[in-house]
């Protein structure tokens, strides 16, 4: 029965591998949410920008792209952001939920870029900490932040339907990016996600992950992708 279990959940992860090939666009919005979305760029703070994908082949694994599982015994199914190399070319990769593992590159598929980004016009700027330091994160500017996830919230409400990847980025030098680091980096995205609930986003909407370092922006900011629809 075991068996029969995986096998079942290792067709479900390729179907929704092929799934995630087929290049998609942000949905038509009516007329009333065309406007609403208008008045929001207007503002001058945030945008949900679009990118013309013509085709939609597999990228590479590097930090930051999402993934499915397709051939794993636990975790076949699963969605997940690739977080770094490991050892062996695998890959240390943060499942959807929380969960860290490390995949070998036949263990998992790559989806397409993003279809879209949440541009941040004023970006949400956190306080830099020296390292082994508390990683709790603090904004340098609480109120633009503040103004800046607002408006980031309205936005996902108008696209109610899409799955978004909340990067926390630092900018820690390779020779410092060790576990630390990456207790920032998801520090910072873990914050931005609990702040979009508060303000009405489902939380099962919103995948955080840590980037550090060159694995991100290698700044002390937030980048938000649209990964799913």
């Amino acid at each position: 029965m075991e068996a029969e279990d995986r096998q079942k959940a290792e067709a479900e992860a390729k179907k929704a591998a092929a799934a995630a090939m087929k290049v998609k666009e942000l949905p038509q919005l009516s007329h009333d949410k065309g406007l609403d979305l208008k008045a929001i760029h207007d503002r001058g703070i945030v945008e949900i920008v679009e990118h013309k994908v013509e085709e939609a082949p597999h990228p590479d694994p590097a930090p930051g792209v999402r993934f499915v599982v397709t051939n794993h015994a636990v975790e076949a199914g699963h969605h997940g952001t690739i977080v770094e190399p490991a050892d062996d070319g695998q890959w240390k990769v943060r499942i959807d939920g929380g969960s860290f593992c490390v995949l070998s590159p036949d263990a998992f598929h790559t989806a397409p870029p993003p279809v879209a980004s949440v541009t941040l016009k004023k970006r949400v700027d956190f306080v830099s900490v020296r390292h082994g330091e508390d990683v709790t994160p603090h904004y340098n500017e609480p109120a633009e932040a503040e103004a800046v996830l607002k408006n980031t919230a309205e936005i996902l409400t108008i696209f109610e339907q899409v799955i978004v990847s909340v990067e926390g980025h630092t900018a820690t030098p390779d020779a410092k990016i060790d576990a630390w680091a990456h207790s920032l980096a998801q520090a910072r995205a873990d914050k931005i996600k609990s702040v979009l609930v508060e303000l009405g986003i489902e939380a099962d909407r919103l995948k955080p992950i840590g980037l550090p370092g060159k694995f991100g922006s290698g700044h002390h900011d937030l980048v938000l992708k649209v990964v799913s629809l």
